[in-house]
């Protein structure tokens, strides 16, 4: 598949990206979306097993999971350019039906690398006109407690990376509507992107060494956390070990894909060592919740 990609406007955060126009072929209609990347590491590589190119993947990974657990975040894909490499075998495949073509607009200043391997796209939201902010306050303020097991920080205070509008849903076979709270912009729980570069800062949590970390997995297995629609509780191990079998929507093609096929087995557990490190210091902090659950049988 072809896919055309216009740029419309220039980035909107520290990161190369902007707003564009995707038409995929042979599908008639383009969409609207942002697409970025990360271009270089500030990260020391004998350190960790994370490259830079595979930012967008990481940043789909928090987009997963708290997808699961129940927020509103809009359409995401990790879009897949020629000559992606499949990580499991270490091959190189290419695939001249899945190029990209770039182009944008005469006025926009386009930092947007046309030759990475991946990108990172959402599906563009519109703001609406007037919002209430009262409403979405309330409304994160009941999310949070997702936001703060997960470590995700750019969300309070930092009004243009969510965007509060109404949900169509069917109650009682009448159709009625509710106001919630997408999240545009939730970045990567683990590892940061500034400036297009990859780097940890002060609150991300080190990765657990292999005794720990069986450790820590064990006391998770005794908490559960429930999703935000009350439909099922998650143990709290399952959900730091999910990136071990995960698949990601992808773009170009449009399918979902093993994370497994484009992560080492390595990235993956650094990943799942880190998250189960946040995770158990958070749980401390959290425990009281309502949303968090011991379970009977541990």
């Amino acid at each position: 598949m072809n896919l055309e990609i216009r740029v419309t406007s220039e980035k909107k955060g520290s990161n190369p990206g902007g707003c564009c126009q995707i038409q995929e072929y042979p599908h008639s209609s383009p969409w609207t979306a942002y697409l970025k990347h990360c271009n270089s590491s500030s990260i020391k590589q004998e350190t960790t097993t994370f490259r830079y190119v595979h930012q967008p993947f990481y940043e789909a990974i928090t987009c997963q999971i708290l997808t699961e657990l129940g927020l509103h975040i809009p359409e995401f894909f990790v879009l897949l350019n020629k000559k992606a490499k499949t990580e499991s075998d270490g091959r190189f495949y290419s695939d001249k039906t899945r190029e990209i073509n770039f182009s944008s607009e005469r006025d926009v200043k386009c930092e947007i690398k046309s030759g990475m391997p991946y990108y990172f796209v959402t599906r563009f939201i519109e703001r609406p006109k007037t919002e209430d902010v009262s409403a979405a306050e309330e409304i994160i303020g009941r999310e949070s407690i997702y936001l703060n097991l997960l470590q995700v920080s750019d969300i309070k205070g930092k009004k243009q990376n969510y965007v509060i509008t109404e949900e169509i849903f069917e109650d009682d076979s009448e159709i009625n509507t509710r106001p919630v709270v997408f999240y545009l912009d939730l970045g990567c729980n683990f590892v940061n992107a500034v400036n297009g570069s990859l780097q940890f800062h002060g609150s991300h949590f080190k990765p657990l060494q292999k005794k720990d970390l069986k450790k820590a997995l064990r006391n998770l297995e005794k908490h559960s956390i429930v999703d935000m629609k009350g439909s099922r509780a998650i143990s709290l191990t399952e959900l730091v070990e999910s990136p071990r079998f995960m698949e990601i929507p992808v773009l170009n093609p449009r399918c979902r894909v093993r994370l497994d096929r484009f992560l080492s087995e390595y990235e993956i557990e650094e990943i799942i060592a880190r998250l189960a490190s946040g995770v158990q210091t958070q749980l401390h902090k959290l425990r009281d919740s309502p949303y968090i659950r011991a379970n009977r049988n541990h």
